[in-house]
């Protein structure tokens, strides 16, 4: 009975193992590279412009160390001191990585009435905390002020920006860094230092705090130079199980029971918001935040070794645009039922966007996924074709499928077709290493479709052939008679 089951799904076409999602990297500001293995943790304060966690950095136990201050979004229970337990993990992987994190509770039976200067006093009890007895001291700069960055989730968003423009108001130091996700604009940053870094980080399925809302803070960031700030787009994807939602909680990582950490966090949350502050602060890991588009974009692949989508740079710096696209391998030979996954290679290779679709000119012979992965499906040839996202730029495959039952294998001679690539200009092409009879040439455009095609009787090896009407472009060149199957690239420049 189970495997008629079994059969039956497949049957159906349903897949009966999903695909899983990728561990957390072993490398950068979002991996399991610690500074330290364990953390202390204490709630301190009286009032509303006090209460706040402070973690610090244990085993070992470091003279001082940067400060992370993350402001939580709204909480709607009446515990307020339990807003200690969400984002544990979060908070967590920050510690181990060499910071302080202060976690202010700015709500009160789950009311907002907080103002910044609330906050800032805050900040200045927090920092004492820190300055006495036995704690973790809080790092300086070169001028004696304390190194540390804002981070804010969701309605947190807004004190994190808001508290950083009153700065030299309220009395306390400029951050060197900011970093919200899923984050409500602030009232102004106007006042922000322009040698601060900035990410906004967003939901392309946020229905709580959309992208618009997030664009409103971007626009604020005027003095902010480009290389310093950016925002970029989280999308979902379900293509494994458990599904990655760029809602609102995304961002979310639950008591540390609740195994919600995932992709998003070590590759989005944890890498930016680390990130940052190593950049801002250490002058290390600026790559995973501004410098390195792939790094920025890179959110690791599921177990079938399909990439999770990638992150999108909603306003690049400067944006290297593609200028080339070569797939690997140019042709190959397979037998009904195989699969073989077709490459790309982008140039330059510090491209922004690299994303590419893969189309297939005879679905009958041969199907292309959206990743490359070729599959044979009936006797005869198919070319595969790769066009870039940025520019159109193409390149193509060509795919020959023999029977599984054929009892011998064409096997081409020794055929030079040149000059390959050939000039516009000047459009004879010369072929050589033919045997004598009847053959025939047809060139295919990258879509599949015929351009050129020559039936002729040959006396001799090697002949020259006018092509005409045929622009400049890549093309499949097909040479074919009763020995031989030929088929190779052209390029027309």
């Amino acid at each position: 009975m189970k495997k008629l089951i079994i059969g039956f799904f497949l049957l159906l076409g349903v897949e009966l193992y999903s695909q899983v999602g990728p561990s957390q990297p072993a490398i950068g500001p979002g991996g399991t590279e610690y500074v330290c293995a364990s953390f202390d943790s204490a709630f301190y304060g009286t009032n509303l412009n006090e209460w706040c966690w402070i973690y610090e950095p244990n085993t070992p136990k470091l003279d001082t160390a940067p400060v992370i201050v993350y402001w939580h979004g709204y909480y709607g229970g009446s515990n307020y001191r339990m807003l200690g337990a969400d984002m544990i993990q979060y908070v967590e992987h920050m510690v181990k990585k060499g910071y302080i994190v202060i976690k202010p509770v700015f709500q009160y039976g789950g009311s907002a009435s907080f103002s910044n200067a609330d906050g800032a006093a805050l900040l200045k009890y927090a920092f004492g905390i820190l300055n006495s007895g036995t704690h973790v001291r809080p790092s300086l700069d070169e001028d004696g002020n304390i190194n540390y960055g804002m981070f804010g989730y969701s309605n947190g968003s807004k004190y994190a920006f808001n508290i950083s423009n009153d700065y030299a108001t309220n009395g306390i130091p400029a951050p060197k860094a900011i970093f919200t996700t899923n984050g409500n604009p602030g009232s102004n940053a106007g006042n922000i230092p322009s040698t601060t870094k900035i990410v906004l980080l967003a939901g392309a399925d946020d229905n709580v705090v959309p992208q618009a809302n997030v664009e409103m803070q971007y626009s604020q960031l005027t003095q902010i130079p480009c290389e310093n700030k950016n925002l970029y787009l989280l999308s979902s994807d379900y293509h494994g199980t458990p599904g990655l939602a760029s809602n609102h909680i995304y961002s979310l990582t639950g008591d540390g029971t609740s195994g919600w950490v995932n992709s998003m966090d070590w590759n989005a949350v944890w890498k930016f918001s680390v990130g940052i502050m190593d950049c801002a602060i250490k002058n290390v890991n600026c790559d995973y935040v501004f410098n390195d588009v792939d790094l920025v974009m890179d959110m690791g692949k599921w177990s079938d070794d399909v990439p999770i989508n990638k992150i999108t740079i909603i306003h690049p710096c400067n944006p290297v645009l593609v200028s080339d696209i070569s797939v690997s391998p140019d042709s190959i030979t397979l037998a009904i039922g195989d699969k073989h996954q077709i490459t790309s290679t982008i140039l330059p290779t510090n491209a922004l966007n690299k994303n590419v679709t893969w189309r297939t000119s005879n679905t009958l012979i041969a199907r292309v996924s959206t990743s490359g992965l070729v599959t044979a499906v009936n006797h005869g040839s198919a070319i595969i074709t790769a066009t870039t996202q940025d520019g159109g730029k193409k390149d193509s495959s060509i795919i020959k499928i023999n029977s599984p039952n054929a009892t011998h294998s064409i096997k081409a001679k020794k055929i030079i077709v040149y000059p390959n690539p050939i000039n516009s200009a000047n459009m004879v092409l010369n072929i050589s290493g033919l045997s004598e009879g009847n053959f025939e040439l047809m060139i295919f455009d990258v879509q599949g479709r015929m351009v050129y095609s020559k039936k002729q009787n040959l006396i001799v090896n090697d002949i020259s052939v006018k092509l005409e009407d045929i622009g400049s472009g890549s093309y499949i060149l097909n040479l074919l008679n009763n020995e031989i199957d030929y088929n190779e690239k052209l390029i027309v420049e």
